[in-house]
């Protein structure tokens, strides 16, 4: 089995506190990758664009544009940052 270190881990969710909640959902998407971030593991969040969503993460930069995608409408790939305390921070 690879080492907590090693691992690489996409953590797709429609919510996470304190950016989106509406339930039990929301604490737990923030819960679990901040405890895999402290075993060390290269955990990254994805999530929708909701407006607040967009307004509570930082240092927004645009990673891709899709806009030729069949049976899709445009969309646009953002890279930001979830703080979890003053000095650590989970990739969005």
């Amino acid at each position: 089995m690879p080492s907590p270190q090693s691992l690489r881990v996409l953590f797709i969710t429609p919510e996470v506190f304190p950016l989106c909640k509406t339930g039990g959902l929301g604490d737990v998407s923030a819960a679990l990758p901040a405890a895999l971030r402290l075993l060390q593991t290269d955990v990254r969040l994805l999530l929708p664009g909701y407006p607040q969503v967009l307004a509570g993460v930082k240092y927004k930069s645009k990673i891709a544009e899709f806009s030729t995608l069949p049976h899709f409408p445009p969309a646009t790939l953002l890279s930001a940052r979830l703080s979890l305390n003053k000095a650590e921070h989970i990739p969005v």
